[in-house]
């Protein structure tokens, strides 16, 4: 059993129940290590180093507002002081044996009896879920008193609507506080989630709880199921579009008008997001059609293309049957969303704006025939990328792939000229540094720009990543080397090998993300170092890993990209699994619990009472209940329990193989994960009440939904 907790500089502590120790995960290396405990099960080293220390089936963990760590030490509440590394006790005698010798009394004089979740309040009070007491008990940090402010001890589950001191719990071991104070407790012998009722307020939560993660995707269209507890700087991957046909020949056309996830694609290679965050676009390339998924309901639909191969329907509807593109290869939109497309094999950039379809650059040749011409006077040569400039409406940016150049148009003036590559296909040690129109870039198959106008241009025959710096001119090599292949990971970019590199995406700290085909992974640069990483796909092609680590996943051909400059969520056209897939980019944790103390009363009442109230289960153990009062419903050994903005509520009732969800405004108990089938897998990138769970435990929330 393992819990975690992910700090705000995204590191990530664990109690490692059955190994005795307590280890942290840098973010910044994914190193783990060990800073509590020698794997002995005993108790022993108060006073030293944590990491000489004996510790004894840890539990929950937590951390104050310094990052001192708090855990559950069997019997005991300990704490290593983050400057020094030492390790004290908090609560407890230091017994390996548990028991209860009474409160108000020094909190290190006190017995406990299975110490199992830790919470700390911004004022670094100790909130302890006293298992095998039947308590919830507080240390106040100020003078070391331990109380108890829920239960008497007895292990059932009674004294609904009186004061919480008056009641009993039966085995507490997971809980929260929500931001108004209120506090959530799950029994798992009572079988029941309990509130305890701050008297300080009574109304719901008016935001989320404190550990809520600081970015997820939003509106993504059938997430993964379950997510793991994830190392803060990861990514996670699912499906957003396409069902599927995990071979070069797979894929077909069916699906508009319902859900994307259901749909067919037939090699997407591009994928790019409105300004608003409201719609998707998909270059279905094989389909001859520009396709759209409302990011709201998950609807998808085709806006450009009849579905034909060929030319045609230039200043018609771009839906019409007359509409043909030619092997759309990429898309862009400019500010007004007005739709961008690379028709390659038509050797055109043809663009949609009120619905109707015309050419603004190439004509019916292939080739090159010089610049400093109207647009739709040049001929290009199979056109794979288009951008349009940050400004949305001056500059239009092609990657003329077959004519070996990067061109740029003049939206109002209508001009083209070349603004990287020669023509040639050569490459040598003296063409970095140089004016970027004095070398030669062979296959650019990808490009974009950052905040400040610099080209990023993915060189696909070269397999490098090429700049153009737009004050200077000049271009230089950021990654890949003279031969194909795959290497470097942890290393400098440009000491690496890539494997005909297809797109660039550049997020607000200038660090540089593609999509290494051949390699069949998306990797990353990063800016301050120069390393480069993968932050997905194993190497291997083929499908797998949606809900998963995007590192452990599988990718095929992937091509195109959208990043979202807000969240860093990446969307990613997977080519040759005919889907569109999305890295979840995992945030960091605040450190701490809100200010909120559960156990403030009013003059008028006894000091330290609250009252408690059972939300959901009848005590008794079983299942029974989805869609009706949650009182009345029978949960069973329920463990982890959040609370979202409104204060719905979710826990995981782990006998019954399930996450349920209390809605706040009804008092309904229904199913939110799960079908109740014990001792299996499956589910993932499907809707969640369709997936199987296996004794879920901890859950939490971000800004998008529930996690378990």
């Amino acid at each position: 059993m393992l819990t975690a907790y992910i700090l705000h500089t995204g590191n990530v502590y664990i109690s490692d129940y059955n190994n005795h120790r307590i280890r942290k995960v840098l973010e910044a290396t994914s190193d783990i290590t060990t800073i509590a405990g020698t794997g002995s099960s005993s108790y022993s080293g108060d006073g030293g180093l944590a990491i000489n220390a004996d510790i004894y089936y840890p539990q929950g963990i937590n951390l104050d507002v310094s990052d001192n760590v708090y855990f559950g030490d069997g019997y005991n509440v300990r704490k290593i002081t983050v400057s020094t590394g030492v390790i004290s006790i908090v609560a407890g005698t230091g017994s390996l044996s548990g028991g209860y010798n009474g409160d108000n009394i020094q909190a290190t004089a006190a017995l406990l009896n299975g110490a199992g979740d830790v919470v700390l309040d911004t004022d670094g009070n100790i909130y302890i879920a006293d298992r095998y007491n039947h308590r919830i008990r507080k240390v106040e940090i100020s003078t070391g008193i331990i109380t108890t402010i829920v239960g008497t001890g007895s292990a059932s589950s009674t004294g609904d609507g009186s004061y919480a001191t008056s009641a009993t719990v039966n085995n507490p071991n997971y809980s929260r506080f929500d931001t108004s104070g209120n506090y959530y407790i799950t029994e798992a012998e009572g079988n029941r989630v309990r509130k305890v009722i701050s008297l300080v307020t009574t109304q719901q939560p008016s935001y989320a709880p404190s550990m809520i993660p600081s970015s997820q995707p939003t509106n993504i269209t059938n997430p993964p199921s379950s997510l793991p507890t994830y190392v803060s700087g990861s990514y996670i991957i699912s499906t957003v579009a396409g069902s599927g046909g995990v071979d070069m020949s797979g894929g077909g056309f069916s699906g508009d008008d319902g859900q994307a996830t259901s749909a067919l694609l037939k090699y997407p290679f591009d994928v790019k997001v409105d300004n608003a965050s409201r719609y998707m676009y998909i270059a279905d390339c094989d389909n001859a059609r520009i396709r759209q998924i409302n990011l709201q309901t998950g609807i998808i639909s085709t806006v450009v293309g009849g579905g034909s191969q060929g030319f045609g329907g230039d200043g018609q509807a771009a839906t019409s049957v007359e509409t043909m593109l030619n092997h759309p290869y990429a898309l862009s939109l400019d500010s007004e969303s007005n739709i961008y497309i690379a028709d390659g094999q038509n050797h055109r950039i043809r663009v949609v704006k009120n619905g109707v379809i015309y050419t603004i650059a190439g004509s019916s040749n292939s080739g090159y025939n010089g610049d400093e011409i109207q647009a739709t006077s040049a001929t290009l040569n199979a056109p794979s990328d288009l951008i349009v400039d940050s400004s949305g409406s001056e500059y239009l940016y092609i990657a003329d792939y077959s004519n070996n150049r990067v061109r740029k148009v003049n939206l109002t003036s209508g001009v083209i000229i070349t603004v990287a590559g020669d023509g040639g296909t050569t490459f040598s040690s003296d063409e970095d540094g140089v004016d970027a129109t004095s070398t030669s870039i062979w296959g650019p198959r990808g490009l974009t720009l950052d905040d400040v106008g610099n080209i990023y241009i993915a060189e696909r025959e070269h397999s490098r990543i090429r700049k153009v710096n737009i004050t200077t001119g000049l271009i230089s090599t950021i990654a890949g080397g003279a031969s194909r292949g795959f290497s470097g990971d942890g290393d400098l970019a440009v000491s690496a090998t890539l494997n005909l590199p297809c797109n660039v995406a550049v997020d607000s700290s200038y660090n540089v993300y593609f999509s290494d085909a051949e390699n069949h992974r998306i990797r990353k640069i990063v800016s301050s170092t120069g390393i480069i990483t993968t932050i997905a796909g194993t190497g291997s092609n083929g499908f797998s890993g949606d809900g998963d680590y995007a590192t452990s996943a599988s990718l095929y051909f992937p091509s195109g990209m959208y990043l979202n400059a807000s969240s860093n969520d990446l969307y990613i056209a997977d080519v040759a699994n005919h889907r569109i897939r999305l890295l979840s980019y995992q945030g960091s944790m605040p450190t701490r619990q809100p200010t909120a103390s559960p156990t403030v009363a009013p003059t008028s009442s006894p000091s330290n009472r609250a009252i408690i109230s059972t939300v959901a289960g009848t005590g008794e153990s079983g299942y029974s209940g989805d869609n009706s009062d949650s009182t009345s419903a029978a949960i069973s050994n329920p463990h982890g329990i959040a609370v979202d903005s409104v204060g719905n509520v979710y826990f995981a009732d782990s006998g019954n193989y399930r996450v349920r969800k209390i809605t706040v405004s009804t008092g309904i108990i229904s199913t939110y994960v799960g079908t109740g089938i014990s001792g299996s897998y499956s589910g993932d990138g499907d809707v969640a009440t369709s997936a199987a769970v296996n004794w879920p435990c901890g859950l939490f929330l971000d800004s998008a939904g529930i996690n378990t």
